[in-house]
């Protein structure tokens, strides 16, 4: 009828105009819905990746405390024999036996340490600096070993010889 409005009549249904309002307020809800979902998504991805770094963190320390810890110089020699390598460390346990060393190696974004016939690897990492230090007394000899990982944390790691370091985590 002619004069009544629409909300007064008796057909049922939608108008166009309900329809596309609808549509449009759905499809304002569901991006707004997408971009929390891919935030969360992305911070769970952030969060992931720094418990991964912290998790080899914390391997890497105990490893190299446990190796190195392990090399005690004889009471007939001032200090650990060491040697160079061409990406790191050879050191010897003097034991009498040659062979038997911690090996530590830096090479394609990988640190090693190996002993005994088992090689610890740690990925991810971006640099790494390996150095022995040296002091007047056996007691102060050292290994320094700076990690930098993927993402950007750096990790320095003062560890004596035949003792248990506190490490210095930058």
């Amino acid at each position: 009828m002619p004069g009544i409005p629409l909300w007064l009549s008796e057909e049922e249904g939608f108008t166009f105009i309900e329809v596309i309002t609808a549509l449009a307020l759905m499809g304002i809800l569901l991006v707004v819905i997408w971009g929390v979902s891919s935030n969360t998504i992305g911070s769970l991805a952030r969060l992931t990746s720094r418990i991964m770094t912290n998790v080899e963190q914390v391997r890497l320390d105990a490893v190299l405390r446990d190796e190195i810890g392990r090399v005690e110089t004889p009471y007939w020699t001032e200090s650990p024999k060491i040697e160079e390598t061409k990406n790191g460390l050879h050191i010897y346990y003097l034991d009498g036996n040659p062979k038997k060393y911690v090996g530590l190696s830096f090479n394609k974004q990988a640190l090693a340490v190996s002993a005994d016939g088992v090689a610890h690897l740690f990925r991810g990492i971006a640099a790494a600096a390996i150095s022995e230090h040296r002091a007047a007394a056996s007691h102060g000899d050292y290994v320094s070993v700076v990690v930098r990982f993927d993402d950007g944390e750096q990790m320095k790691l003062e560890v004596p010889f035949g003792g248990f370091p506190f490490p210095v985590i930058q």
